[in-house]
């Protein structure tokens, strides 16, 4: 038979053309050179076969050899490479199990995680709801159209609304009063403006037609860029804080009322009391000391005197001929005799001194920080000043005197008598003189 139509060669041939077209493909497939040597081995068995068909096979005997050789050699390089590359796309394949499998070990507990996370933050969002449903304060939201996003319970039943009625509805919607509406847009402007918080008193008519009032503190809502996408309130009800502030005002101004009648009342009183004081220790006819008062203050300059070791001295006065200006002129020309001379003896005493009248013509001088020379100085020119006083001379007045000057251990009494008996002594001698220049 002719080799061409040798069917084993035939076959073998096509046989070989198949494998170099499956390993071109595979090739082409998955990108790896391991089929290309497998080809390349079966295209030189290909070649041989070939050569055997065209009758070469005893002519080219040599080269055949080399060929299929290099046939085998090829194929075993892509049998090694092949075994090769499957033992490493098994460890490949190992390997992505195994990090299959701890991908998924990781996505299992992330999960657990991220169930954690969602029961928590539902618990903590229940909460959250709980604590807004149960405060007094609203507390809402609203979107950038300023419609309502969320709304606690509070708000809902102070203005008898559900939830589902104030959720996507703006004030206006809720039938809010249009002033009030416009002073709502104007505070979410300045929200949006400044992205700070805003807060405002608000007073709001509820259901019943009752005027509350509301302190009111709206905070914008940032997404993750730092956008304002929205805005947060909350609003507290100080209508009974107002009322008791209004109370607490009124109140005051009634204090104020009175604290001023008070005021005026104890100025009433202590000009009274003044009044009282001065009628009380004073004379009544010439406003002098009269005889309580100057004996207290001869007891408490008795008393300094004695502690300090001061000087203090008396001067002991009666008036010359006052019954005759009584008897001839009447007691209203003697009144304005005693008058004079009080006024007389109030130009001449010192502030600290005290000038008294102890009733009918006597008059006293009371001289803190004097001795006797001093006393008798002063009563000299009291002698010499109704001399030259024309209403006391008219009358045919004069005066007698007497000094004393208070010695450690005497008694006020004593120290007054001593005075008195200087006096007498003068009005024994004649009068309009003065006597007194011992101690005793």
């Amino acid at each position: 038979m002719h080799p061409l139509f040798d069917p084993v060669t035939l076959v073998n041939l096509v046989l070989c053309i198949v494998i170099v077209t499956i390993s071109v493909i595979g090739y082409v497939k998955i990108r790896s050179v391991t089929p290309l040597y497998i080809g390349a081995g079966f295209f030189l068995f290909g070649v041989s076969h070939v050569a055997t068909l065209l009758g070469l096979k005893t002519t080219l005997e040599t080269e055949m050899i080399i060929v299929r050789a290099f046939g085998y050699i090829t194929v075993c390089v892509g049998v090694y490479l092949i075994i090769r590359e499957i033992t490493l796309r098994m460890k490949t394949a190992e390997e992505l199990r195994t990090e299959r499998l701890g991908l998924e070990r990781r996505v299992d507990e992330r999960t657990a995680d991220l169930q954690q996370a969602n029961e928590a933050l539902r618990e903590s969002e229940d909460k959250y709801r709980l604590i807004n449903d149960a405060g007094l304060d609203f507390i809402y939201s609203y979107d950038q159209a300023g419609r309502f996003t969320s709304a606690n319970r509070s708000l809902c039943a102070a203005f008898r609304l559900r939830t589902d009625q104030v959720l996507g509805r703006t004030h206006a919607e809720l039938g809010f009063p249009v002033a009030q509406c416009r002073d709502w847009d104007e505070l979410h402007r300045r929200v949006y403006e400044t992205g700070t918080t805003v807060t405002a008193f608000t007073s709001t008519p509820t259901p019943d037609g009752v005027i509350r009032q509301y302190e009111v503190a709206l905070n914008p809502l940032h997404d993750s860029a730092g956008a304002i996408t929205g805005i947060a309130g909350t609003t507290h009800d100080i209508t009974e804080r107002k009322r008791a502030e209004e109370q607490i005002q009124q109140r005051n101004r009634e204090l104020a009322h009175l604290n001023d009648q008070l005021v005026s009342e104890t100025v009433a009183l202590e000009a009274a009391m003044a009044t009282i004081t001065r009628i009380a220790a004073t004379d009544d006819l010439t406003g002098l000391a009269n005889r309580r008062c100057f004996y207290e203050a001869l007891e408490k300059a008795v008393s300094l005197a004695r502690r300090h070791g001061s000087p203090l001295a008396l001067v002991s006065l009666d008036l010359d001929g006052l019954k005759r200006v009584n008897d001839s002129a009447g007691h209203e020309a003697g009144d304005g005799v005693l008058t004079s001379f009080a006024e007389l003896l109030a130009e001449l005493c010192r502030i600290e001194d005290l000038p008294g009248r102890l009733g009918g013509d006597e008059f006293n001088l009371l001289l803190p920080g004097i001795d006797l020379s001093g006393a008798r100085g002063l009563a000299e020119r009291v002698l010499a000043a109704v001399r030259s006083s024309a209403a006391l001379a008219h009358r045919g007045v004069t005066v007698s005197g007497g000094v004393a000057q208070w010695t450690p251990g005497e008694l006020p009494d004593d120290f007054l008598r001593r005075a008195d008996a200087a006096l007498y002594a003068a009005k024994r001698d004649g009068g309009d003189a003065v006597a007194g220049g011992g101690d005793g």
